[in-house]
């Protein structure tokens, strides 16, 4: 078949050579060729490579073809290696624009594989600057990208070694800088951010694979698998990462932690960085915190007007201590920030203390903990007391003197407010007195403690009252819970909430108000299964109820409310 005068104008002899030889073996059609035609100047490629970067041919087929039609030897095998040895005269990074591997040099015969051989300008300058003789094999771009890949990887495992030891990495350095900042890995890094808004994820996760880096987003407290970061991009995508944040780019043996701030179409986000270093690479967590979502009140959380009204009560008591508790990712910190909203700062002296300090707010005094140079929880805390506080946010009671201080800070009239990781209200009592707090200075101070779940919310726009079949279902399911009153919806899956069935989470609580009955209790030193016991006979409500309720209110499913560990 001949090639339309139109298309051929713009195409050298290699070229033509190849497009005829792909129509001949019903590879390309005429109008994919044009596509290609089109793309190859844009893409600043051979019209070979422009088909495979455009995917209308795989890069296997293309290599075979371009292999037969120049006369040379087609390799793909894993036994393939980047020769290890350096060659005088080329730059590495010439070779790697230029997908071009070298695979052996004994001084005389440089062995390459390459990916398109019509570069001819390019084998002949190699070959001038090697002043060897040059041997062609024609490779699958997608293995020659791979290979490169690990040959970088491997020089700077390399040189990170050679640096530390004669502490001299100024070029290192400057060379992860520089492939960092080219053009497709700025995109590349662009698009990732760009995801975590249009996802709605609270977190991107970027992770080190033996094929290369694999991303998801967490959204609604799910983790979802979104794509992969080309193997030529991986160690540019992490080394952009790292200099964004702030952190050493040259580290990857260490776990380093960051922060961005960026505007990502239209929101003011807080990225927070963690790296890890693992088997395979580096694990990268952006977790990102939406200023404007901070913006929050108790009545906005999704608590019911009696849950709201109690925890009012509370936050007006003059001290004591309120504890917000649950596993991480529970929304505790959301809530102790909409709990500091109710406070009017004008009029009272609040001061938090985090770690980190995730959103800055207005009239409050924060600080933030850096164990650095030793300012801790308990240190921060045992300061702040001098700096006559009516209300005080510490992030977690995660150690004794914390918690100490903080006891000591409620008896002598202070309002503090904390978390702490347990699973239920009552778990958070035997919790305190496992860090050293006494069970009657227990009943002395503390005032309250919240327990709460985030669950997902149904989509509105596709969710469905179950059938009578999905009803005789539950009950075979759950035929000890009372599933009467309101109506029982199930998740569908649309557009709007990408297939899922559910679109954003709200919160199911439980709440232990410190009354004479507890402090009866506490005074009496029972374990958590005797404390719950008493509290289930007085009818208090269980993070269980509080979510068969919002089922009932057709805002989410049993299987959502059973799926978040409530039982």
């Amino acid at each position: 078949m001949v090639i339309p005068d139109f298309l051929s104008v713009d195409l050298t002899d290699d070229e033509k050579k190849f497009a005829e030889s792909a129509i001949r073996g019903n590879h390309i059609s005429e109008a994919n060729l044009e596509k290609a035609v089109l793309a190859k100047a844009g893409l600043r490629a051979g019209l070979a490579i422009a088909c495979v970067k455009i995917g209308i041919m795989s890069d296997d087929v293309v290599a075979r073809v371009l292999a037969d039609i120049h006369g040379l030897e087609y390799l793909d095998g894993d036994e393939l290696e980047y020769a290890s040895n350096e060659i005088s005269g080329i730059s590495r990074d010439f070779l790697r624009i230029n997908n071009v591997v070298p695979l052996s040099f004994d001084g005389s015969i440089l062995r390459v594989l390459v990916a398109d051989p019509s570069a001819k300008f390019v084998l002949r300058a190699i070959e001038v600057a090697s002043s060897a003789t040059v041997e062609i094999n024609v490779g699958a771009l997608g293995r020659i990208e791979k290979l490169i890949q690990l040959d970088s990887e491997s020089r700077v495992s390399d040189q990170e070694v050679s640096s530390l030891e004669n502490g001299q990495d100024a070029d290192f350095r400057s060379h992860l800088k520089d492939i960092a900042s080219e053009a497709p890995v700025i995109k590349m890094v662009s698009d990732l951010f760009n995801g975590i808004v249009e996802r709605g994820a609270s977190d991107l996760h970027i992770e080190a694979m033996n094929r290369g880096l694999v991303y998801r987003f967490r959204v609604d407290g799910e983790i979802q698998v979104a794509g992969e970061v080309p193997q030529s991009l991986s160690m540019a995508v992490v080394s952009r990462i790292k200099l964004l944040a702030g952190l050493d780019i040259a580290e990857r043996r260490l776990p380093q932690d960051g922060r961005i701030q960026s505007k990502i179409k239209g929101n003011d986000l807080d990225l927070r960085v963690s790296i890890i270093p693992t088997v395979t690479g580096e694990s990268l967590v952006v977790r990102a915190l939406d200023k404007s979502r901070m913006r929050v009140q108790l009545g906005s959380i999704g608590f019911n007007l009696t849950r709201e009204g109690e925890i009012r009560r509370l936050l007006s008591s003059p001290h004591g201590i309120i504890l917000v508790v649950g596993p991480t990712g529970s929304g505790k910190t959301t809530t102790l920030y909409a709990a500091l909203s109710a406070f009017d700062s004008s009029k009272l002296k609040v001061i938090t203390i985090e770690d980190p300090v995730e959103y800055q707010l207005e009239g409050i005094n924060q600080i933030q903990i850096q164990a650095s140079i030793n300012l801790t929880f308990g240190r921060a805390l045992r300061s702040i007391l001098r700096q006559d506080p009516d209300v005080i946010l510490v992030g977690e009671m995660r150690d004794s003197e914390t918690a100490q201080i903080a006891t000591q800070a409620a008896l002598t009239g202070h309002l503090v407010l904390s978390t702490l990781h347990t699973n239920t209200a009552a778990s958070a009592i035997v919790r305190l007195k496992d860090l050293g707090i006494p069970h009657y200075l227990i009943s002395s101070s503390l005032i309250g403690v919240l327990s709460q779940r985030l669950i997902r919310v149904l989509c509105d726009k596709c969710k469905a009252p179950i059938n009578e079949l999905e009803v005789s279902d539950l009950y075979q399911k759950y035929g000890d819970l009372d599933l009467t009153g309101g109506t029982f919806f199930k998740a569908v899956g649309c557009k709007h909430c990408a297939q899922k069935g559910y679109r954003g989470r709200t919160v199911i609580s439980e709440l232990i108000v410190v009354d004479d009955l507890v402090r009866s209790m506490l005074s009496k030193d029972i374990d958590t299964v005797e404390f719950e016991e008493v509290l289930r006979t007085k009818g208090h409500r269980t993070l269980f109820i509080d979510g068969l309720e919002k089922v009932r209110a057709g805002l989410t499913t049993l299987e959502e409310v059973v799926r978040s560990g409530m039982d």
